[in-house]
């Protein structure tokens, strides 16, 4: 048996392709009292759970969620029998008890109320209560340009205002309202490039995030087939830099298209004081894809100095085949909410159900959020997208998302000048219908701020040349009724 304390995810059952019991409510300690080596390492195809016997306060779905009637005292067991059949007719049996830890669990929302257009599912949520009521974990925002920052810039270069976008994002926004509320947070971004729009010197990571201090005598370059925004930051001989404040190392995913490339870090321009590479710790500030290649997507680096505070990252590579696809700084010492924002100008829903890098499969091979807020529909409209096509790839990221233990939020958008209000008004209302058809809650900014044609011209950056990207003000008002509605979940 094994716990996962990122998500809080009981694996009881250990085989190649895992097949997880998973206990409801989480923070719940789980101990098998049955012979830990019979494990279910014979069931073929689709396997269903069941409870054989055992405490009346224990349920089981057939997909192997566990879920208690009412909470246990501290010290106070609840033992049941789990048994697991196969397709086939082959089946296994295990004994296992629950044990309450006697901590106090409440509701976080602090007597938030919901914003309008907020539409709650009667499911517990119980991995967002559990992400704020512990004020730490992640939180995965999925979605397009909206959310990467652009038209967010107070004056920058360039057609459409990127500069300085990383301190007016929503996500910023989202985490100094967290932090107002007394839970610290952290705004993490995502690498992004965008070549449909060029700032001065070509580079519009500089300014869409201006944690990224210098791309050195490196690029950003597309890869991934040239899917919508798959853009990675490619090393020379020369230091990029990435500077974060608050923070004692940063986290680095590195994809590999070549064997060859060293690549080198430092923090502060000297080795750092830990660095590991996929999980394995690697002192010496230094990889190479001949050794350390991972098998599930990118590699992961964690380097970290002695202190915390302000920190610059510098990375250099013998060759430029390969790339950076991730960037962010992170505090070991403190609990906190890290807002991780995936998402790439141009990105439709289907972009993100792929197997590219910037797609949320491969993510969640290396993150573990609380909460994955689903931003969707944006470019799936103004683009010509089938509204059956969107609504599945939906589908397919939820359940992506589910099953790695984490609460759904949908979020449909505000209305464009670009697409039909009658095409905005019916897609919205199928969002709100497959939320309520599955449980999810849904936050709609149609039905609040309701068609283009009464939306104020100082929402938008440039509403005079067409274009509806939000203000700073604007993405801070968006970030809000985000905040509100997670916290009323």
């Amino acid at each position: 048996m094994s716990i996962d304390n990122d998500n809080l995810i009981l694996d009881l059952i250990e085989i190649t392709t895992p097949r997880n019991l998973r206990v409801y409510p989480r923070l719940l300690p789980v101990t098998a009292t049955g012979p830990v080596a019979q494990l279910f390492t014979t069931l073929k195809g689709s396997v269903t759970y069941s409870l054989l016997s055992g405490s009346s306060l224990i349920a089981i779905s057939s997909s192997g969620v566990v879920s208690l009637s009412s909470a246990l005292a501290a010290g106070v067991s609840a033992t049941f029998i789990a048994r697991a059949q196969d397709t086939v007719g082959t089946a296994h049996e295990r004994a296992l008890s629950v044990v309450g830890y006697g901590g106090v669990y409440t509701d976080p929302g602090g007597g938030v109320t919901a914003p309008v257009g907020f539409f709650k599912n009667t499911a517990s949520n119980i991995a967002v209560k559990a992400m704020l009521a512990s004020k730490t974990g992640q939180q995965i925002i999925v979605g397009d340009s909206i959310n990467v920052g652009e038209g967010s810039g107070a004056s920058g270069p360039g057609a459409f205002g990127l500069g300085n976008a990383a301190n007016f994002r929503s996500a910023k926004a989202m985490a100094d309202i967290y932090v107002a509320a007394g839970i610290p947070a952290f705004d993490k971004n995502y690498i992004t490039g965008d070549f449909g729009v060029r700032a001065a010197g070509g580079n519009t990571i500089l300014t869409y995030d201006t944690r990224v201090t210098s791309l050195g005598n490196g690029d950003m370059n597309v890869r991934d087939n040239g899917a919508a925004g798959a853009a990675y930051l490619h090393l020379g001989s020369t230091a990029a830099t990435v500077t974060d404040t608050g923070i004692d190392g940063f986290v680095i995913d590195v994809a590999e298209y070549d064997s060859a490339p060293v690549i080198t870090f430092k923090i502060d321009g000297a080795a750092p004081a830990f660095m590991s590479i996929n999980g394995v710790t690697q002192p010496g500030g230094t990889m190479s894809y001949a050794t350390n290649a991972s098998a599930t997507g990118p590699s992961r680096i964690i380097v970290r100095t002695s202190s915390v505070g302000s920190h610059t990252l510098q990375m250099t590579s013998s060759d430029y085949k390969h790339g950076i696809a991730v960037v962010y700084g992170i505090n070991s010492t403190t609990s906190q909410i890290n807002i991780l924002t995936f998402a790439a100008c141009g990105q439709r829903t289907t972009d993100q159900t792929g197997t590219t890098t910037i797609a949320l499969p491969a993510m969640l091979k290396k993150e573990t959020p609380g909460l994955v807020v689903l931003t969707s529909a944006t470019n799936d409209m103004i683009q010509g997208a089938a509204k059956a096509t969107w609504l599945a790839a939906v589908a397919s990221l939820v359940a992506t998302a589910q099953a790695a233990g984490a609460s759904v939020l949908l979020e449909f958008p505000y209305a464009f000048s670009n697409v039909a209000d009658a095409t905005v008004s019916d897609w919205n209302a199928s969002l709100k219908a497959y939320g309520v058809a599955n449980n999810l809650s849904v936050l709609s900014h149609y039905d609040f701020y309701g068609p283009y044609s009464g939306m104020a011209p100082s929402l938008f950056w440039n509403a005079a040349s067409g274009d509806t990207h939000p203000t700073a003000a604007f993405s801070a008002a968006l970030a809000q009724r985000r905040v509100d509605a997670i916290r009323s979940m």
